[in-house]
């Protein structure tokens, strides 16, 4: 290809339209799966649920250490596992990255639910409309890959440039109105 990098939310909006299977899997470049992914997809294949969300881990990719960035969603998921109805809300609107869920294509294309095309936050408003939308959502504590931390990244980097403040901002600014036409109290 020969194309101007438009950003990850068009990317990964060229790859739902062309998406032809029954889930939809996002993965970015320096993220990896973990030996028992194929394992874990297999299991859910036939789940009835338009979003199954899975188990975090993170790793530092300079020194392959665990990383912060799964403290907050491993402490939520151990605290709400025995509390379904905690568990399902933490789900569907505070797990608001695009991996380590199984989404279904049909489900999406229904819904229309497309990434913001945007320098950073790009899949916040996606992840929640997931979880706004669906009839049925299910939870696996395994885990299905393993997502890197470093220096430099979008997510690592939140405010380092006057656009993506403004971006961020716009993001969570739409996010919220989200919710408050659904009458979810979150903030």
């Amino acid at each position: 290809l020969h194309q101007k990098n438009q950003g990850l939310g068009p990317a990964r909006n060229t790859g739902m339209h062309a998406a032809k299977g029954t889930y939809l899997l996002f993965l970015d470049s320096d993220d990896y799966f973990t030996p028992e992914a194929l394992r874990l997809m297999e299991k859910h294949a036939d789940d009835p649920a338009e979003v199954v969300y899975f188990s975090v881990r993170s790793v530092d990719s300079e020194r392959g250490e665990p990383s912060a960035r799964q403290d907050a969603k491993l402490h939520y998921l151990a605290r709400y596992e025995g509390k379904p109805a905690d568990l399902d809300f933490y789900l569907r609107y505070l797990y608001n990255e695009p991996w380590g869920k199984l989404v279904r294509r049909e489900f999406v294309e229904r819904e229309g639910i497309r990434f913001d095309e945007t320098s950073c936050a790009n899949d916040y408003t996606f992840s929640v409309l997931c979880g706004l939308k669906a009839r049925t959502v299910a939870y696996d504590p395994g885990v299905l890959c393993i997502i890197t931390e470093r220096e430099g990244s979008v997510s690592h980097d939140y405010f380092d440039a006057p656009r993506k403040v403004q971006d961020r901002l716009q993001v969570y600014w739409k996010v919220q109105g989200l919710f408050d036409e659904a009458g979810i109290p979150l903030y």
